[in-house]
């Protein structure tokens, strides 16, 4: 089975544990990002929270809502959003906006976290930002 999960190589990888099966593709250029609106689009911020939906990029007045605060919980939210389109294939672009992210474990792609050519999945850094996936530890 052939995944189809592209990290966009604006990421800056620290010593980041990141785990993709074989043949995942690690970069590809900004004009394969999905743009359709049916596409399914996360935000992942130092301020988010992984209960919240990801829908946004900035936490709501009322810090009800916002985005995701975890690669992991990006990932996670995706299978859910997935699983409730009923076999429907859906692209999807997961945004991660500046910020230090600390990866306590590696971040593990699977083959249900693929997309396909006609709906890839996408994890991206937020156009102008350059987040940080950190694997390392202060000594």
């Amino acid at each position: 089975m052939r995944i189809f999960c592209k990290f966009i190589a604006s990421l800056a990888l620290s010593g980041a544990a990141v785990a993709l099966a074989p043949n995942a593709a690690i970069a590809a250029p900004a004009s394969q990002l999905p743009t359709k609106p049916t596409n399914i689009i996360l935000h992942v911020a130092t301020n988010g929270n992984d209960n919240w939906s990801g829908q946004f990029a900035a936490p709501n007045a009322a810090k009800t809502d916002g985005p995701l605060a975890s690669l992991q919980g990006a990932r996670d939210r995706l299978r859910q959003l997935r699983q409730q389109s009923a076999g429907q294939p859906r692209a999807a672009t997961i945004w991660i906006h500046q910020g230090i992210y600390r990866l306590e474990q590696p971040l593990v792609i699977e083959p249900v976290d693929s997309g396909s050519v006609d709906a890839p999945v996408v994890y991206a850094a937020f156009p102008g930002e350059k987040p940080i996936l950190s694997g390392g530890h202060a000594i």
